[in-house]
């Protein structure tokens, strides 16, 4: 494991499993190999080295005595593996990811001033499906043809150096986006950054009304009743900035919200709602452009 820098955070996070022992031990009644706790060591370690399956897991293991060493395990096969990954309750998988989030957030308060000073915490929220096999998953059934799973993640960005998952929440496939926000959306002082698949007018009023911060991308059929334009900056890409009420008629937002119109580097057009109105326009422009740091995570 010489060639994993010291200071990853998966390397961090292996550093706490030990804590799970208490919790670790009636799952280990009559389990005489492989407990559970040397079971996750051993499967954080193959994220770590990138094994590729369970027989190399076996393979890795006879080839290092540091390892067998730290884990208390001479040997394994792949099937006692693949059997124990099995038995592993998913609730134990899920303590462990908050106990290591509230970890990693208490270390990052020292630097939790966030990506613009004025601006403080962000957290970027967005979703993924996992389409899953039809034959196994008719209580995921999304449509006739598919079935799949959602996992719906808020992630933390404390500074520019200082990112890390802060929720994940798991859904059917069904869910949509902005349904799965009311789990994610409840924290005063961050701002929440999202894009168009979480617009709903309802819902921004809500946020609003329960003085909740967000920078979210609108599409271009979503209609901004301009109430108040103000100044842009020259010679940048801003192209609008204005006070705006979203929607029509009964559909209509009651809050105003803050839009913010700007092209990239290439061209493309991005209208943002907000309710940052002390930030400039290119302030809010830089927080919506730092959104592809979830689109990476989830993608990795």
């Amino acid at each position: 494991m010489d060639n994993i820098p010291k200071m990853t955070v998966i390397r961090q996070c292996l550093s706490l499993l030990p804590t799970l022992s208490p919790t670790c031990v009636p799952l280990d009644y009559g389990v005489k190999k492989l407990r559970t706790l040397a079971l996750l060591q051993l499967s954080v370690t193959a994220h770590l080295l990138r094994w590729e399956s369970y027989r190399e897991y076996a393979w890795q293991l006879d080839a290092s005595p540091d390892l067998q060493e730290l884990l208390g395990l001479p040997s394994i096969s792949a099937s006692q593996v693949s059997r124990r990954m099995n038995q592993l309750p998913t609730a134990l998988l899920e303590h462990l990811f908050y106990a290591l989030t509230h970890l990693i957030k208490n270390l990052s308060r020292p630097a939790s001033s966030g990506l613009l000073q004025r601006v403080g915490r962000l957290l970027l929220v967005d979703a993924s499906c996992l389409k899953l096999p039809a034959f196994l998953s008719d209580w995921a059934r999304v449509t006739r043809d598919r079935c799949g799973v959602k996992i719906h993640v808020s992630y933390a960005v404390t500074s520019p150096e200082h990112t890390f998952v802060q929720h994940m929440v798991p859904s059917t496939g069904n869910v949509s986006d902005y349904e799965g926000s009311d789990l994610l959306l409840h924290e005063e002082e961050v701002t929440y950054v999202l894009d168009r698949g979480y617009v709903c007018y309802e819902r921004m009023d809500r946020w609003i009304e329960g003085g909740l911060n967000f920078v979210m991308r609108i599409a271009d059929h979503h209609q901004a009743n301009v109430l108040h334009e103000h100044p842009v900056p020259e010679g940048s890409r801003i192209l609008r900035d204005a006070t705006v009420q979203m929607g029509s008629g009964y559909t209509a937002m009651e809050q105003r919200v803050r839009l913010v119109e700007f092209t990239d580097e290439k061209g493309r057009l991005y209208r943002i709602v907000t309710t940052q109105w002390e930030a400039s326009a290119e302030d809010i422009a830089e927080i919506y452009k730092h959104r592809w740091l979830i689109e990476l995570f989830l993608s990795g």
